[in-house]
């Protein structure tokens, strides 16, 4: 093959590569491990930048300050033009703010904050206005998203690419605030090991603020979301539509789809043994509530 290789143009040797990949690679794997392949949370643990092509990142150039949007594709829903994927990200860092604040987390300079799943900074990149002269991370399984904020607007935190195993690159007893929006709403038989992660790398007192889904967002589903993409794919499915009303703990869908809910009562009950449950706030974040915890 390394002979032939020699003598075919490139165009044709990256076809047949791409043959061998799909026609004979891939149903091998398939064949010999099954359902394991097909499981994308048991295989990719994160999403690779340019999966299959060799990459250049080019020396940073003069940057935004934050105020530059990225490409459409990598706005994850929020909003429907660059003004509004900004002015969402300034808003819902106002909403935290002032959250926390009424809870009395009232410190503000030299603090060391994370964003767990930052997308492509939508909220971090205003952090620094409220949190001066503070450490700020943001961290995603995206690793494009965490490539073109480097490049963009690396000036604003420190950005790493993680994965989807519940595990945190820093030592315990590290940060002050960790917040994450829309992502326990998505974490299924690893929520627990990602609670206790994240309970780790705070430090005793500190603040983890966390958005999810419970019987707040079925109400608001059902009432001034229900033309939401979510509403109207949670209508069509049975386990929802059977159990919305009587839940501790559901999850539609499965995999890297996962919808996950929880009671208060329910969510309550999971997270006292590893802190104190301050407060939850109905739809703080869209139709999504805002669970204010604190590490014992």
């Amino acid at each position: 093959m390394s002979f032939l290789s020699q003598l075919l143009p490139g165009s044709i040797k990256e076809k047949l590569s791409k043959i061998i990949q799909h026609k004979i690679v891939e149903p091998t794997l398939r064949f010999r491990f099954g359902g394991l392949y097909d499981n994308q949370t048991s295989i990719i643990k994160y999403m690779p930048f340019k999966r299959d092509q060799d990459y250049v990142i080019p020396d940073f150039k003069k940057q935004s300050g934050g105020k530059i949007a990225p490409p459409f594709a990598y706005w994850l829903g929020y909003g429907k033009t660059e003004q509004e994927y900004l002015e969402s990200g300034v808003e819902d860092v106002k909403k935290m703010d002032a959250n926390l604040a009424a809870v009395g987390y009232i410190e503000r300079t030299t603090q060391k904050v994370l964003d767990l799943g930052c997308g492509c900074a939508r909220m971090l990149r205003n952090v620094n206005q409220h949190f001066k002269e503070s450490e700020l991370w943001g961290l995603d399984i995206d690793a494009k998203l965490i490539y073109w904020c480097k490049e963009n607007i690396g000036e604003t935190a420190n950005y790493a690419t993680t994965t989807l195993i519940p595990h945190l690159p820093f030592e315990s007893n590290y940060f002050n605030l960790i917040y994450c929006g829309s992502v326990f709403t998505h974490i299924d038989d690893l929520a627990d090991a990602w609670l206790l992660e994240v309970r780790r790398v705070l430090k005793k007192g500190g603040v983890f603020y966390v958005t999810i889904h419970d019987e707040n967002t079925v109400k608001m589903l059902d009432g001034e979301y229900k033309n939401a993409n979510l509403a109207e794919h949670l209508f069509q499915n049975k386990t929802y539509m059977n159990n919305k009303g009587n839940f501790g703990m559901m999850v539609i869908d499965r995999d890297n789809l996962s919808q996950v809910f929880f009671s208060k009562a329910y969510f309550k009950q999971w997270v006292e043994p590893f802190f104190e449950l301050v407060q939850i706030i109905d739809g703080a974040y869209g139709y999504q509530s805002v669970a204010v915890l604190r590490k014992k």
